[in-house]
């Protein structure tokens, strides 16, 4: 393992391999309302009312920092905060920002969107 990270430093240090590009979930989900959402949905305003508490909770983070895990605890923080319907349209709309994105391609770091 060790010596995977070294040599992915090194790689990278001398240009032989290019860093990965993180993407923040805040101009991810910016790009998915104006490119997707606005242009394809007549219920572009509830996904952008659903994107709300997503944002406030994955605030600073990058895509690839959004894991199962991670989903699991806003929908626990959430479920005491608004009913489980609400939950449920929050979710299916991350589901449509990854699975819609405007690169038309999920990004590696989120391979749960498939299921």
């Amino acid at each position: 393992m060790r010596r995977k990270i070294r040599s992915e430093a090194i790689g990278e240090e001398y240009g032989l391999i290019k860093p990965k590009k993180r993407v923040r979930f805040e101009d991810f989900s910016t790009q998915f309302l104006e490119l997707y959402s606005k242009q394809n949905k007549r219920s572009w305003k509830r996904d952008e009312y659903s994107l709300k508490p997503l944002l406030s909770f994955f605030k600073n983070k990058n895509l690839s920092d959004i894991t199962p895990d991670s989903i699991e605890k806003y929908k626990a923080r959430r479920r005491e905060e608004v009913s489980l319907s609400t939950v449920n349209r929050e979710l299916a709309c991350l589901k449509t920002l990854f699975a819609n994105n405007p690169k038309g391609r999920v990004p590696r770091a989120c391979p749960w969107v498939n299921d």
